[in-house]
């Protein structure tokens, strides 16, 4: 008998993190084991979901994301959605109030209410939340340097609306440890940090029972361009962390574990989304009981928050991102999510617009009311693809844990920049399938049209909005109780030199009128002083972050962390000072303009780094562009004379404006300029003064000047 015809595979069918998906998968042993251990909904290990009935029971929350501009446009759009079915808020911040700065900094200006609400006192704070009763909603706030001071406001706003804190309900994410992996609003280094996440899970286990401290969050880990199983081993690593600190501090795991949450990405890679997510409730399970011994199954339960991908929307055919949102959306249903939020179609090129934020909600609306994906309990459950994704990300996760843990854990790992080379390759080898047309994205490198480049009408922030808001910040430091504003940061100070939980000191700074940039700065204090270097820990060993006040003290500073690195600043008139790091020590290099090696410049920061530094450079190497990201400054001069840069300009669709605020994708842009960087470190390009090494410079970010 002739064999059956078989028409030729069209491509590589493989998971995101390179594990080849076989045409079919049929009974066998590993899928009959994987069934035999499948357990019940509601019970250990929760493969297949946290809650015995689930959506049977109860929906999700329906947790739209929102905020920009003034606390007044944000309340006005947290309204809009409560009216139209939405059940939960979640707050975002703009970078400043992510970074710690009051609206007021001239180090900020331009980046106030852009990217999320502007917060920089109590009655900021109050004004969000008008004619809301706290008693009524749960709150998610998408905070992490800042968690303590925001949910410090948050529960003197539910005091003042004579609501218990022990009813107040909500997570704020105060997840730092992902910050110095993929996204880069941080304040403080990394072991000062990991004190303020634990003091506030130590005053949530005291004080708000009903408020989730931490959301260690996976979802940044992959919009970075991380596959997979990195998102979940990434985060595990991180709560791993988390829990030792809290264990360390004399709290009882299963009685904190409760209030851990989760924080994951929807890809549009449906099948193994929801291996994963069921993969994740089995491994948190397994490190919570086998780890730190926890008993109590609801210590055990892993429950979490999904976003769909802002990174898989794109701003060419910009109503396919709908489609997109709703298989993501689908995904985290289908992987049991207790939350989620819809991504609206036109976040590629703005903020949302009302309507488009309605139509991402009206997306999970029609999955929970028409679909009937919310009938049936883990309706996935015990397929056979299924079930071999979900065994192989769980056994892949445990051996990526495993070598995190002979590292010395999560923080040491950060420290040696394991994680974020790891994203790196990852996010890099992701563009390059796109580039190389192996990965097709519809409407970008394949099925393109007449038309594409249209564009819906957009949402602004209305800059004189902004300055007024600017201007009711200096009204409120006027009309505020100037002695005990004073006694509450002398406090604050005193207690960040000691041991002591920050959360009480920094509640009573916030009730007495203390700004979020002046609680920074206080806490700022004693941690410059006992970490000196400040050193980018994301570039340790690969690039430093230099800058117009980078001295030779600075220099010997980096010396001392291992880091190789060159720091230029500014000489009046005198041209480009360029100061060598490891190299001037060993070869004794002299500085000034004879001496230019700058090929590529990376800027991290809430603001951009001064002119007077680009300028010099830019003449000196010939850079055309300057582009920033929207969550973490990222400024790139790409010299012209690189030959080897092809493979990065597209990725990175440099801006043609000398400091271009077009978005990109920051995980794209940091992949390929990082990864640019180490292919051509030992290369030398030609200029007007004859071969010139290529390096990177970073700039140290300018010490913080608080407003008094």
């Amino acid at each position: 008998m002739a064999e059956p015809r078989r028409a030729t595979e069209r491509a590589r069918h493989d998971t995101t993190y390179g594990a080849p998906l076989p045409p079919s998968y049929s009974d066998d042993d590993a899928y009959r084991r994987a069934v035999d251990r499948l357990g019940l909904p509601g019970e250990p290990p929760f493969t297949r979901g946290v809650q015995p009935t689930m959506y049977r029971g109860r929906l999700w929350t329906m947790r739209q994301y929102a905020g920009f501009g003034t606390a007044e446009e944000t309340n006005a759009r947290f309204r809009y959605l409560l009216e139209h079915g939405q059940t939960g808020l979640s707050v975002a911040f703009d970078l400043p109030t992510q970074m710690g700065y009051d609206a007021d900094d001239e180090q900020v200006a331009g980046e106030v209410g852009k990217v999320g609400v502007s917060i920089s006192s109590l009655a900021d704070l109050e004004q969000l939340f008008a004619g809301i009763p706290l008693d009524k909603v749960t709150t998610s706030m998408t905070i992490n340097a800042t968690a303590a001071i925001l949910l410090a406001m948050y529960a003197a706003v539910a005091k003042r609306q004579g609501v218990p804190l022990a009813r107040i309900g909500g997570t704020t994410q105060n997840d730092i440890l992902k910050e110095y992996i993929a996204r880069g609003t941080y304040i403080f280094p990394p072991r000062p940090s990991l004190r303020l996440v634990t003091d506030l899970i130590a005053y949530c286990a005291a004080e708000l029972p009903r408020w989730n401290p931490i959301s260690i969050s996976g979802y940044h880990i992959r919009e970075a361009g991380s596959d997979s199983v990195q998102e979940l081993a990434f985060t595990f690593a991180d709560a791993i962390a988390y829990v030792e600190g809290a264990v360390a501090a004399g709290l009882d795991v299963d009685a904190f574990a409760p209030q851990l949450s989760f924080f994951f990405a929807a890809h549009s890679t449906l099948l193994e989304e929801v291996a994963k997510f069921r993969a994740a409730r089995r491994i948190w399970a397994d490190v919570l009981r086998d780890r730190f011994g926890a008993t109590r199954a609801d210590a055990l339960a892993l429950r979490f928050h999904t976003q769909t991908m802002g990174s898989t929307l794109t701003a060419q055919q910009p109503l396919n991102n709908i489609v997109r949102t709703a298989i993501e959306a689908l995904a985290a249903v289908f992987g049991g999510t207790q939350s989620l939020h819809t991504n609206a179609y036109d976040e590629a090129l703005a903020l949302p617009s009302e309507e488009s934020a309605r139509l991402a909600l009206r997306t999970q609306q029609i999955i929970a009311e028409e679909t009937g994906a919310a009938d049936t309990i883990d309706p996935l459950g015990g397929a056979y693809a299924i079930e071999a994704l979900t065994a192989d990300i769980e056994r892949r996760v445990h051996a990526e844990l495993d070598k995190i843990a002979a590292m010395g854990g999560a923080l040491a790992a950060i420290e040696k920049g394991y994680q974020m080379r790891a994203i790196e390759d990852s996010a890099y080898a992701q563009q390059r399938a796109v580039e190389s047309g192996e990965k097709v994205i519809v409407g970008v490198n394949a099925y393109r049209s007449e038309g594409d480049d249209a564009v819906p009408p957009l949402q602004r922030v209305d800059d004189a909005v902004v300055r007024g808001r600017v201007e009711r910040l200096r009204a409120h430091r006027a009309k505020r109780d100037r002695a005990a504003t004073e006694r509450a940061r002398a406090d604050l100070l005193t207690a960040a030199r000691g041991t002591a939980n920050l959360v009480p000191p920094i509640v009573a700074a916030v009730e007495a009128g203390v700004t979020l940039g002046e609680i920074c700065a206080a806490v700022d204090t004693p941690t410059a002083e006992l970490h000196p270097s400040r050193i980018d820990v994301r570039m340790q060993g690969r690039i430093l972050i230099g800058g117009a006040r980078a001295t030779a003290e600075s220099i010997t500073r980096s010396h001392a962390c291992g880091v190789a690195a060159i720091v230029a600043g500014a000489a009046p008139a005198g041209g480009l000072r360029v100061v060598y790091g490891d190299e001037a020590t060993a070869s004794g290099a002299t500085t000034g303009p004879e001496a230019p090696t700058v090929l590529c410049l990376i800027g991290f920061g809430t603001a951009p780094l001064p002119r007077e530094i680009f300028a010099p450079l830019a003449a000196l190497v010939g850079a055309r562009a300057a582009v920033h990201t929207a969550s973490a400054r990222l400024f790139v001069f790409a010299p012209e004379t690189a030959g080897d840069f092809a493979h990065s300009a597209p990725s990175l669709a440099l801006a043609d404006d000398w400091l271009g605020a077009r978005p990109m994708d920051e995980h794209l842009a940091l992949a390929g300029v990082t990864r640019f960087a180490s292919e051509i470190e030992a290369e030398a390009v030609s200029t007007a003064d004859g071969p010139v090494p290529v390096a990177n410079v970073l700039a140290f970010d300018a010490p913080r000047t608080p407003q008094t």
